[in-house]
């Protein structure tokens, strides 16, 4: 997926939240880590226990094809005996060798092995969502990652702060500009503010840990992945992604295999009802001589015309029909609503970012000014911290859920670099 940053409100707009950018998106990483992207990582993640499942799937169904279109072995026979003649009693010794080769009904024999090539192609198409699936699993922690890096990045910084404030409160108190309370006020402030930075903390190092354990000897020991939480990619029509989906979604590509695999079963089980024909030649060695010649032999549908065999495959047949029409529904019917989530998503995550998070840091940075003068309560101060921070964590969770609903809609197009 190509991801462009969205239009921006206007430098006006976004100016007085560059300190909030400055924490998280163009943060740089601490001593001792090693920035990494995304890019880094997609060949790492081929090695994902399920690209490797799809991987043996798609080597199984090769082998029943190559194994289905190998013509029928011969059958060689050997026989050893004796011979005792009545009116002498003298005794001989024979021996016979015969061999046959099936001859299989070619239309069945065709319809199979045409059947046994298109469930190769659907396993091939269900490797491939498989892999894509597992690419969007490995995708959607990286994100996760990310937001967990932008909010103990906010964090942080609002500790920082609350550090700088506390430091001022007692210097007023000092000089009898402020009641001793506003400085216990901020130290209690400053032990909740850590207490967050904490949990933020475990809770990005939990996030770190399952990815090091589905990529294993690929991170460093101490890593931070480039921000790319705030560059939302733009969205295709609901139109033309409902037609992508239905064009290019491996799991319905592998339904259509499906059908016509049975459909060609169903033609094959129709021609089987013809007699199955063996050729064969054989060789006998007696003391009186020997013989030798060739023999045809003709199995006679007499009792069983392959009637049950038919029906099972038109039952199959209709089935997997119906499968394939239930699946274009159902990729239908998500296209619409995980485009409409999507856009939603994104619509949310723009106006958190471009018009929200700005005026509500601007009325944090205006009172913690005036504060410092002493023309501001503590109070409204410190609402207006909680308020700004509490802003910021739902700007990187809206960020992060535009993230992952387009990273579904962009999967049920089928693929994971949609152009």
């Amino acid at each position: 997926m190509n991801l462009t940053l969205a239009p921006a409100a206007g430098r006006r707009a976004r100016a007085p939240w560059l300190w909030l950018w400055a924490l998280g998106a163009l943060a740089a990483p601490a001593a001792g880590e090693i920035e990494i992207c995304w890019d880094d990582l997609r060949i790492a993640a081929g090695n994902h226990p399920l690209a490797g499942m799809a991987a043996a799937d798609l080597a199984a169904a090769e082998a029943e094809l190559a194994a289905m279109s190998r013509y029928p072995n011969p059958v060689v026979g050997f026989a050893l005996g004796q011979t005792r003649t009545d009116a002498t009693g003298s005794r001989g010794r024979v021996w016979e060798t015969e061999a046959a080769v099936p001859v299989p009904v070619p239309p069945v024999w065709r319809g199979r092995v045409a059947a046994a090539r298109a469930e190769r192609s659907a396993v091939a198409d269900e490797a491939d969502g498989a892999r894509r699936d597992a690419l969007a699993g490995l995708r959607a922690l990286v994100w996760e990652i990310d937001h967990g890096q932008e909010a103990l990045s906010l964090l942080e910084q609002a500790r920082a702060q609350l550090g700088r404030l506390v430091d001022v409160a007692r210097l007023r108190v000092a000089h009898g500009e402020a009641r001793p309370l506003e400085a216990t006020q901020l130290e209690v402030e400053l032990a909740r503010a850590d207490l967050d930075v904490r949990a933020a903390e475990s809770r990005l190092a939990a996030r770190q840990r399952a990815l090091a354990l589905w990529l294993p000897g690929t991170l460093p020991a101490e890593f931070r992945l480039a921000s790319e939480l705030a560059h939302l990619p733009e969205l295709p029509p609901a139109e033309t992604a409902a037609a992508l989906a239905l064009a290019r979604q491996p799991a319905l590509q592998a339904a259509r295999q499906r059908a016509l695999a049975a459909g060609h079963l169903l033609r094959a089980e129709r021609h089987a009802r013809w007699p199955e024909l063996t050729v064969g030649a054989f060789y006998e060695r007696e003391p009186e001589g020997e013989r030798y010649g060739g023999r045809v032999e003709l199995a006679l549908p007499l009792w069983n015309w392959n009637g049950p065999a038919i029906q099972r495959a038109r039952a199959q047949a209709a089935r997997a029909e119906h499968r394939l029409r239930h699946e274009a529904t159902l990729i239908e019917v998500q296209a619409g609503e995980i485009h409409a989530a999507a856009a939603s998503a994104r619509e949310r995550a723009l106006r958190y970012r471009d018009e929200l998070m700005p005026r509500t840091e601007q009325t944090a940075l205006a009172l913690e000014r005036l504060y410092r003068v002493g023309e501001a309560d503590l109070l409204e101060l410190l609402s207006a911290r909680r308020e700004a921070i509490q802003m910021g964590l739902e700007m990187w969770a809206a960020l992060l859920e535009a993230q992952l609903t387009a990273q579904q809609l962009t999967l049920l197009m089928g693929g994971d670099d949609h152009e």
